[in-house]
């Protein structure tokens, strides 16, 4: 990603991330480099209605922002209050004044249409294994069933929220397919009036066909591998929702 800069030594970075010059000043955020590619996926545009519909703890919310810059609105919604004041903290520190932030369920929530939506959803954390090892203890395929219903559900009001026109951008830190593969097919499957659509655009030059992922990204989705990509692992998705026939 063109827009992150990568600490290849942590040696070089010692002590907190509040003592590294320029976080207190708001020059820079902290996040992993295929987290910071579905922001570019969603590609918000300045003056545009942006909802995210699990938001917390910020740091798509924040890029959002930020790529939008400090224009529009984006709706930053969860149900976890606790989490969300760590966006109001963070944009204070950046300085972003177009972050609204909605205490409520991103499966039941009744907002204005907007042109783009967000759901980056909770999942099993395969992705992030390398970050978090009590995931590998702590997961079984009953959390994988609940988490996947949970996903529809999200995914089922989310497609309320999308103006006719507009894009709805699923995301999850998975490597699984039940949460991955398999849910992009269920969403076109049962929301006819969206299609998939290429990501190819968001991808900076060359990255595709280093990766090797041009005939995947054609299709709607790119499937990051820790193994493969060197990021973490991550899933995301574009649907574009069809425009209302003319009268």
């Amino acid at each position: 990603m063109p827009s992150c800069l990568i600490v290849a030594d942590r040696r070089t970075v010692r002590g907190k991330i509040e003592n590294i010059p320029g976080f207190t000043d708001g020059i820079f955020s902290v996040q992993d480099e295929a987290a910071a590619f579905v922001s570019q996926v969603v590609d918000p545009k300045a003056g545009e209605q942006v909802i995210d519909l699990c938001a917390s703890p910020g740091g798509k919310t924040l890029n959002m922002a930020d790529l939008m810059g400090n224009l529009g609105k984006i709706i930053a919604v969860d149900k976890n209050e606790n989490r969300l004041n760590l966006i109001k903290t963070n944009r204070q520190r950046l300085g972003l004044t177009n972050i609204e932030i909605v205490l409520g369920d991103g499966t039941s929530i009744d907002l204005p249409l907007a042109d783009k939506v967000l759901v980056d959803a909770p999942c099993s954390g395969t992705g992030v294994i390398n970050k978090r090892a009590d995931i590998r203890l702590k997961r079984t395929k009953l959390d994988l069933a609940g988490l996947t219903t949970l996903q529809k559900e999200l995914l089922r009001n989310a497609a309320k929220l999308v103006k006719a026109g507009g894009s709805l951008i699923y995301s999850a830190c998975s490597i699984e397919q039940e949460e991955n593969q398999d849910m992009f097919s269920w969403f076109l499957s049962n929301f006819r009036d969206f299609k998939a659509q290429d990501l190819t655009p968001y991808f900076p030059d060359g990255a595709l066909a280093g990766y090797d992922m041009a005939d995947q990204a054609k299709h709607g989705y790119a499937l990051f591998l820790p193994s493969k990509h060197d990021v973490s692992g991550f899933f995301v998705a574009r649907f574009q929702r069809q425009a209302a026939p003319e009268a």
